[in-house]
C-alpha cells in the first residue's frame, strides 16, 4: 500500500524503515495531526489536475477526523491562487466539520484556519513590516549587486503588476518594483539568488550573517530564491518546525500523535521532518527523516502513505 514492499509480512530485512514506522503509526491508532509541505509533496505543479488531486489528499485525511496543516513556502500566491481550489473540494464534502484544517504560509509564518468563510481565517503569525522589508532590500542589494538571476527578477516585476485583490498591500508590490530581485510579501521577503550557481552557497551564508537575529532565512531544495521571515518562536531555528509547534500546542498534541511529510529534507522542510514520524518523498542520506520508497511518483507516495495511516485497522 505504501511502497512496493508494504504488502508483505512485517518481518525480515526486506521491510524498509519507513514502512515499519508507518505501520507503527497505524497500529498505535494515535495519529491526530498531519503536517505537510505542499509543492512536490501533495501537489505536483506539472499535473494539470494537480490541485484537485491535492484537495483529495487533504480530504482523505480530514475525513478520518485527523487534523491537517499545510505548511508551505508560498504566501499570498497560495491564498489567492491555490486555497480557493482546495476550499472548494473540502467544503463540498463538509469535511471541515470533521477535523481542524490549517494553512500555514510563508514557511509557516502566517497560520490560517479553514472554516465556513470564503477566505481562510487568520489565527496567528507575524508579518515583515514595510520598514523591515526596506532594510532587507538594502542589505540584499549591497550583497547581490547586478548578479541576480535575470529571469527571476523579471518574473517578480511581472507578478508585482498583477491584481492581488487585497492579498498584498500595494505598497509592498511598489517596493518590489523599486528593488530588482526583491519580492515583498506579507509574511516574508523573497530574494533572487546569484545567476552563478557556484556563488549561491556563499551568498546564502552571507545573507544569513547579515540579517538580524529576529529573522530566519530558508531555501527550498531546488529554489532559485531565498525566503526571509520574522522568527515565530525565539527558541526554534526553523520556521516550519516553529509553525508545527504552535499548531500542536493549539490542538494539545505531541509528536507521538503527529506525522509530517515533505520533499526537501535538507532544505526548508528539514525542521518539519525532524519530528519522530517525519517522512520524505525524496532520497535521504541519513536514518531520519525516513524515505518513502516505491516505484511511483513523489506525490503518489505521500497519498498512499496518508491513506494507509489514516485507515482504521
Amino acid at each position: 500500500i505504501v511502497s512496493d514492499r508494504v504488502t508483505g509480512e512485517l518481518s525480515g530485512p526486506s521491510i524498509d524503515a519507513a514502512t515499519r514506522r508507518l505501520h507503527e503509526i497505524r497500529v498505535s491508532d494515535r495519529l491526530r495531526l498531519v503536517g505537510t509541505d505542499f509543492d512536490h509533496t501533495i501537489y505536483d505543479p506539472r499535473d494539470p489536475d494537480g490541485l484537485r488531486a491535492a484537495g483529495k489528499i487533504l480530504l482523505s485525511v480530514a475525513e478520518a477526523s485527523v487534523a491537517i496543516a499545510v505548511i508551505t513556502a508560498r504566501d499570498s500566491s497560495f491564498l489567492r491562487d491555490t486555497a480557493p481550489h482546495l476550499l472548494r473540494v473540502l467544503r463540498d464534502s463538509r469535511s471541515i466539520e470533521r477535523a481542524e484544517i490549517l494553512f500555514a504560509t510563508a514557511n509557516g509564518t502566517r497560520i490560517f484556519r479553514v472554516g465556513s468563510e470564503t477566505r481562510p481565517e487568520f489565527v496567528v503569525g507575524r508579518i515583515v513590516t514595510l520598514e523591515q522589508a526596506a532594510e532587507l532590500a538594502a542589505t540584499y542589494t549591497a550583497l547581490i549587486g547586478d548578479r541576480a538571476i535575470r529571469g527571476v527578477v523579471e518574473r517578480m516585476a511581472e507578478d508585482a503588476r498583477k491584481d492581488w485583490r487585497g492579498y498584498i498591500d500595494p505598497r509592498r508590490t511598489d517596493m518590489t518594483l523599486r528593488h530588482p530581485g526583491v519580492w515583498v510579501d506579507e509574511g516574508k521577503v523573497t530574494l533572487a539568488l546569484p545567476d552563478d550557481p557556484a556563488a549561491r552557497p556563499d551568498f546564502v551564508e552571507a545573507m544569513r550573517q547579515a540579517v538580524s537575529p529576529e529573522f530566519l532565512v530558508a531555501r527550498s531544495r531546488e529554489a532559485l530564491v531565498l525566503d526571509v521571515s520574522a522568527r515565530l518562536l525565539p527558541e526554534v531555528e526553523d520556521q516550519k518546525l516553529a509553525a508545527l509547534r504552535i499548531i500542536q500546542h493549539r490542538l494539545g498534541l505531541t509528536d507521538d500523535e503527529t506525522a509530517t511529510f515533505g520533499d526537501s529534507p535538507y532544505g526548508n522542510d528539514a525542521g518539519l521532518l525532524s519530528v519522530k514520524y517525519g517522512f520524505s518523498n525524496t532520497p535521504v542520506t541519513e536514518a531520519h527523516p525516513m524515505f518513502l520508497e516505491g516505484n511511483v511518483g513523489r506525490v503518489t507516495k505521500i497519498y498512499r502513505a496518508l491513506k494507509f495511516i489514516t485507515t482504521r485497522h
